[in-house]
């Protein structure tokens, strides 16, 4: 949020358990994801929502379920 504060026009927003960027965003579930999502809308700024980790094999399945989620919202 304080990137938009200071007119920054779109952030980069990790996604909970597929992100390296969750930590700086303290994004932590995505109730808090849905509501940065639409503070940043509000205030005219882009989401984009980083995936970023290779899921190994046994990942594929949680992988797949949290795109459905995000992709929901």
């Amino acid at each position: 949020m304080v990137a938009a504060h200071n007119g920054a026009d779109a952030v980069y927003l990790g996604v909970p358990f597929t992100s390296l960027r969750m930590r700086q965003n303290k994004v932590r579930d995505y109730k808090i994801l849905q509501q940065t999502i639409d503070d940043l809308h509000a205030l005219g700024t882009k989401a984009y929502l980083t995936m970023n980790i290779f899921p190994r094999n046994m990942d594929i399945k949680i992988f797949e379920s949290v795109l459905a989620r995000v992709s929901e919202m």
